[in-house]
């Protein structure tokens, strides 16, 4: 036999116990991840200094953006800046 061919079959018998150690490995179901301790849940405007900051800040901060999209606006300055003299 080969050495290449020795090293095929080892390989494969790696793969092959690597994956039956995989399968036969018990499966554990997820636990409660605060480790059963429920807390209280509070509104963001109860929670001391955040709230604060909470209800100081603007409800919606997009409300202020200006218009953008170029068929409801205005956007080239020179179309009412400059008429041509000599244009119909």
């Amino acid at each position: 036999m080969s050495k290449t061919l020795i090293y095929a079959i080892v390989g494969a018998l790696v793969i092959a116990a690597g994956v039956w150690w995989y399968l036969t490995q018990p499966v554990v179901a997820p636990g409660p991840a605060t480790g059963g301790v429920q807390e209280k849940v509070t509104s963001p405007q109860d929670a001391g200094l955040g709230g604060q900051i909470y209800n100081q800040a603007a409800p919606n901060p997009a409300a202020n953006v200006p218009e953008t999209n170029p068929f409801k606006t205005q956007t080239n300055p020179y179309d009412t800046g400059y008429k041509n003299p000599f244009g119909q």
